[in-house]
This record gives structure tokens, sequence and C-alpha cells, in this order.
């Protein structure tokens, strides 16, 4: 069995790449002062994560999908989430509707799309698909 490490070298892709993160809005000053740090996080421990990382989603489809689905669910005692729009370059994927850092992001690559999600209107965000 493969260890973390050996997963995340595995999977590694480097390229440039425009992805979508979500995460509750009261989190936003933090992000764009800080960027996204790598961590294990309340969702990560409840299924046992040891890895440090930061998960994105590869278009808007893949986060509305989530959305109404599993992490509607996760997310339901949040009162607003943000989308964000967000460049990588150095990612794992090991799953077609999830991409993984496990390197900071810095600010500079992080754009706010949406402080309401549960509202999100793809008509709005055509911009993206």
């Amino acid at each position: 069995m493969n260890s973390d490490k050996e997963l995340s070298d595995e999977y590694q892709v480097e390229r440039n790449k425009l992805v979508y993160h979500i995460t509750p809005s009261i989190n936003i000053a933090s992000i764009l002062s800080i960027g996204l740090i790598p961590k294990i996080g309340e969702r990560s421990k409840l299924i046992n994560e040891t890895l440090p990382a930061i998960y994105f989603f590869p278009t808007i489809n893949d986060v509305e999908n989530a959305l109404y689905n599993w992490l509607g669910e996760i997310f339901e005692d949040e009162s607003e989430l943000a989308l964000l729009q967000v460049e990588i370059n150095n990612y794992s994927q090991l799953v077609e509707w999830e991409l993984i850092s496990f390197i900071p992001i810095p600010s500079k690559n992080i754009k706010v799309i949406d402080i309401n999600v549960d509202n999100i209107d793809l008509n709005i965000l055509s911009d993206y698909l």
C-alpha cells in the first residue's frame, strides 16, 4: 500500500489551471490576506485524512453537482459559502471531479466569484463555464 507522500507524488501534475474552491464566507478575509494553506481541517478529520491538502473542483459544473449533493449536506450549518476561482500549477488528481494541492496557494492567485453560493446562478457565472 502506498504512503500518503507516495500517493501525492504519483498523481502529481505541474501545469497552470483555473479551478474552483468552496469555503465558508467568513474565511474570505484571511484567504485574501495569506492565501490558501494546506491543512487537515474539520471535514478532512471526519474522513481520516492524514496529509494536509487543499481541495478544488475542476469546473463550475462539478461545484454545482457537489453543492446539490454531498458538499451541500456537509456545509448545511454554514450561513454563507464563497466560491473562489484559483490558479494552481501543481496538483494531484485522483478522480475527475476533484483536484488536490499539497502546497500553499498565494492570495494573488485567488479571485472571489460569489459569496453566497447557496443561490448559485450558472447564468451569471457563464463566463467561468
